[in-house]
């Protein structure tokens, strides 16, 4: 109970100030964690359509992790971290190759090198994206465009989120729902095709 009472102590202290702290550290670290161990989705879309203002977006916060930089100038950076490069036959934890007497060897070669993966270290987004980021995965849905002007977003960073969104979407971490606003808008469909 004591240590508890601690834990809360620390956050509402930390409320009080502002840019992230040592709680929000922590938290961003466990957060990491878990999307490192996370099942990774499965894609069945070969095209993708790039993110629009019109769209209203849904983004899966539990396969996304934002880690304050505590060290960037820029005090709301984040690094993001994401599932979907994880193997799927490793979600939560690793397994040791199968083994046959003729392939012994081959399997001890497989286990050195994924020994030797090394995990992802994320993306770095600038403040303003990392902070559309979290807003967006707080909200309720809206087009994109309101919700940036809600979260007081730049206009000048616009092009970014939807940029970030639109990786995301094609990696399976977002859904894209075209409103009919949208739709009306543009003479041709723009998508764009996955890289495999």
């Amino acid at each position: 109970a004591k240590q508890l009472r601690r834990l809360a102590d620390a956050v509402e202290a930390e409320s009080a100030t502002e840019g992230p702290g040592a709680v929000a550290a922590a938290l961003g670290e466990l957060g990491m964690e878990f999307v490192r161990h996370r099942m990774p989705p499965q894609v069945r879309e070969d095209e993708v359509r790039l993110v629009g203002l019109r769209d209203v977006v849904f983004v899966d916060a539990s396969a996304v992790a934002l880690q304050p930089i505590l060290e960037d100038v820029d005090e709301d950076a984040a690094r993001m971290l994401h599932c979907a490069s994880n193997a799927r036959k490793n979600h939560m934890m690793n397994h040791p190759p199968e083994t046959t007497a003729q392939g012994h060897e081959e399997a001890e070669e497989e286990a050195m090198e994924a020994d030797e993966v090394l995990p992802d270290p994320g993306q770095i987004l600038s403040g303003t994206v990392a902070n559309a980021l979290r807003y967006l995965c707080n909200s309720e849905p809206k087009t994109l465009q309101e919700l940036l002007k809600e979260a007081e977003i730049p206009e000048g960073s616009w092009q970014e989120v939807c940029q970030v969104l639109t990786q995301l979407a094609a990696m399976g971490l977002a859904k894209v729902k075209e409103t009919p606003e949208a739709k009306a808008s543009q003479p041709c469909k723009a998508k764009k095709r996955r890289i495999k």
